[in-house]
């Protein structure tokens, strides 16, 4: 973040008016909310503030962003970092854009974690309704605090039925009406080529490390078409912030392919036996074409899982000292069976592929297993159903 200008109003915004102002605190949450106003937008007028980041999905579903904000400097893993870089006056600067556009709606819809529901309920006296993607009772429940201020909002839609059961016995109402994570992991925007041969998605992630990601992944995959040896495409979904030239240009060796380019799919590259399709804006298709996924991503990693597609990743610090990070571990507690985690080894990484290839017994538990945690789709549409009423 540029700490002398923390956020930037978006140009030539006129509206005096709506109905909805979705405010969302990462790339993942933006994408629910925006296929959320998405099924409104005939409706009910709705706009966004997206608390890190441009608001891509958002821009992309034709959702007015009223102001935009940079990632944090550490993607909000070290507190620390982020306030040496100007936390404070970010938060502050989210809170003023808040209050100002607040007065403009009618509800607000807070789409995350808690920083939302506060943010909301501290800047302007509205209804608030809650989607909260972050937490689970397979990870971490809701503490007191949180509680407390569920307790204020109108609804409370959370990510699986247990965490609802668990509130709601805590005296704070909440329902699961499906995982509306999943529901764009199922949307079909383009046509892949068939392939003959194994296909693999890569998710680089959207953290600091993504090009490393990008390299140890592609990799990767030539020590797998040695061990399986057979043909293999890769398909490396990016993501929707970073610039795809980023990625491409780290391909030293490869050829480039001459194919049909669309929207999504924005190029395609060769070496040997391996080949590599570049997408971008179309995970639903990127993972359904894939038996399995290489992934480095967030609420990627969980909408792969939750499609059925057994997900590999790996953790740098987990080979520096054994131990899982404070992210990936949380992931894995997420996701249970669903998720792999090898050291950050190319060479790791396809072995541990190949092992899951191997033994359809471990990829079937894997399967099911994040179908189990990330239950449903249809989560967007029942809603907005709701949010109809209002």
């Amino acid at each position: 973040m540029e700490t002398s200008n923390p956020g930037k109003l978006k140009e030539g915004l006129s509206l005096d008016s709506f109905d909805f102002l979705f405010l969302s605190n990462g790339y993942g949450e933006d994408a629910i909310a925006a296929k959320i106003a998405e099924v409104l937008k005939d409706e009910r007028r709705s706009a966004a503030f997206p608390l890190i980041g441009r608001g891509i999905s958002y821009e992309n579903k034709g959702i007015p962003v009223l102001m935009s904000f940079s990632e944090l400097p550490s993607a909000g893993v070290s507190l620390f970092q982020d306030f040496k870089s100007g936390l404070v006056r970010r938060v502050a600067a989210e809170w003023r854009t808040t209050k100002k556009w607040g007065r403009k709606a009618r509800f607000m819809i807070a789409v995350g974690d808690i920083f939302p529901v506060f943010l909301a309920q501290f800047s302007v006296n509205l209804p608030i309704v809650f989607i909260g993607t972050a937490k689970s009772h397979y990870v971490q429940e809701y503490n007191f605090l949180e509680r407390v201020l569920l307790k204020k909002n109108v609804k409370n839609f959370v990510r699986d039925k247990v965490t609802a059961e668990i509130l709601n016995k805590k005296k704070v109402h909440a329902d699961f009406v499906g995982n509306p994570m999943m529901d764009e992991s199922l949307e079909n925007r383009c046509r892949i080529p068939n392939f003959d041969g194994l296909v693999i998605t890569l998710l680089p992630g959207s953290r600091s490390e993504f090009a490393e990601n990008f390299l140890i992944q592609v990799e990767s995959l030539q020590f797998l078409q040695k061990l399986t040896g057979g043909r293999i495409q890769g398909i490396a979904h990016l993501p929707p912030a970073l610039n795809p030239q980023i990625f491409v240009s780290k391909l030293n060796g490869w050829d480039g392919v001459t194919i049909n380019r669309t929207p999504f799919i924005l190029g395609a590259y060769k070496q040997g036996e391996v080949s590599l399709l570049v997408m971008q804006n179309s995970l639903g298709d990127a993972l359904h074409a894939s038996t399995l996924v290489l992934g480095q991503a967030g609420t990627g990693n969980e909408q792969a899982a939750g499609t059925g597609k057994p997900v590999v990743a790996f953790d740098l610090e987990f080979s520096r000292n054994g131990k899982l990070s404070w992210y990936r571990w949380r992931q894995k507690k997420l996701l249970g069976d669903a998720l792999a985690i090898v050291k950050a080894d190319s060479k790791l990484l396809a072995a541990k592929v190949f092992f899951i290839l191997q033994n359809r017994d471990v990829y079937q538990k894997m399967s099911e297993e994040g179908k189990m945690r990330m239950g449903p789709s249809g989560g967007s549409q029942k809603i907005a159903g709701f949010l109809r009423t209002l």
